[in-house]
């Protein structure tokens, strides 16, 4: 028995997601026993077909890519991974009651009945007593994502259904952060097929998974990180500090439909950094320049923008880069839960047209600063479509 042939024709970028984006994808099999999904011998209904957001932190577990035959289970093995990463199996199993109800019985209960779902993630997140007459209570999971929480509770929905859940073997859908989600997760699109057993050789699950990570690039993760620049801290905001000549970069990034890139320094209220330069260069530090742009101190030096009493004794030069951007609103940046970043100026590099994979090098400048000093605060990379 061959094991299938599964492809998954993506049309986009093959990297990064990028919200409210429009794309299609296209699903081939071929087997040498079933015959092909072309050809109508293999049923687009027994191609399994899934596309997931899930949260920052999702650790996609090899375990769980295989299922043994194809059922509703199969689309949702996302599902089935958080399940298995959780406590979820402590208390409950698919099929017959534990510590708590089995996933067949919720299904059975909630079947038909409204804002069902919403119910459900409620229950996962803040916990339950009292709705199954049981001695134990259901533990809060406050750490746990919503989103994630979400694709559990469809999981567990779908179980009593007559027949599989897929999407088709075509189609376009549109990439969407989900609500409260702050973009940094992980859109998987999944086909598998699973053949039929032949002369006693039993089947063979195959899949074929495109990964599309999130455009927001933090610095200190970076695939290479060389020439000085290094982690620093402000309160409990965490960054890269660049330093002239400092440069770090990532591998086999994807840079199709990407046509600008933006730069988000991390707050500060010390006027220790002179700001620099940013250059955009491909394969290599002094590869093919693609894009550039500047970031100043005014940008993410909040004493410049009046806040933290201003800048006292300010020069001539000073004042003339306080008037470059508005005063910050210093009642909503120290605000219980602010987050002081979304108050300092991004700049924005447009970049050459440049399809394809390349390791990409961002590299920092200041020809008037001495080597080793510092140049600026960086807390973000995005980018932009």
């Amino acid at each position: 028995n061959e094991p299938p042939i599964v492809g998954l024709d993506y049309r986009g970028n093959r990297t990064f997601f990028f919200d409210n984006n429009r794309i299609s994808y296209r699903v081939t099999v071929s087997d040498k026993e079933d015959g092909t999904l072309a050809s109508g011998k293999i049923p687009a209904e027994a191609v399994a077909v899934s596309i997931d957001y899930v949260s920052e932190g999702f650790r996609f577990a090899s375990a769980f890519l295989r299922q043994a035959k194809l059922d509703s289970s199969t689309q949702f093995v996302v599902a089935q991974s958080l399940i298995g990463n959780s406590d979820c199996k402590t208390c409950h199993t698919r099929e017959v009651k534990s510590v708590g109800p089995s996933f067949r019985q919720i299904a059975e209960r909630y079947k038909g009945k409204a804002e069902t779902v919403d119910t459900l993630v409620r229950h996962i997140l803040r916990g339950s007593s009292g709705v199954w007459d049981m001695d134990n209570n259901m533990p809060a999971h406050p750490s746990l994502p919503a989103n994630n929480a979400r694709i559990i509770v469809n999981y567990i929905l779908s179980i009593n259904s007559d027949k599989p859940s897929t999407l088709p073997v075509s189609g376009t859908f549109v990439t969407r952060v989900p609500e409260g989600e702050g973009g940094k997760g992980t859109y998987i699109i999944r086909a598998a097929y699973t053949d039929h057993p032949v002369n006693g050789v039993p089947s063979h699950t195959v899949d074929s998974i495109i990964y599309l990570r999130s455009p927001k690039l933090n610095p200190l993760s970076a695939d290479v990180t060389e020439g000085g620049a290094a982690r620093d801290q402000l309160d409990e905001y965490v960054f890269l500090t660049t330093r002239p000549d400092s440069f770090i970069a990532w591998k086999d990034i994807d840079l199709t439909g990407v046509s600008a890139i933006r730069f988000r320094p991390n707050w500060h209220l010390y006027d220790i950094y002179p700001g620099g330069k940013v250059e955009i260069h491909l394969e290599s530090p002094d590869g093919q320049l693609i894009g550039e742009t500047t970031l100043e101190r005014e940008q993410f030096d909040t004493r410049y923008r009046g806040a933290f009493g201003g800048l006292s004794n300010m020069t001539e030069e000073q004042k003339k880069r306080s008037r470059h951007y508005p005063p910050i609103d210093e009642r909503k940046f120290f605000a219980p839960g602010s987050d002081k970043n979304a108050f300092t100026i991004p700049s924005i590099a447009r970049v050459k047209s440049t399809p394809g994979k390349h390791d990409i090098y961002f590299v920092f400048k200041n020809d008037s600063v001495p080597p080793g000093e510092s140049l600026f605060p960086l807390a973000g990379i995005e980018m932009m479509r």
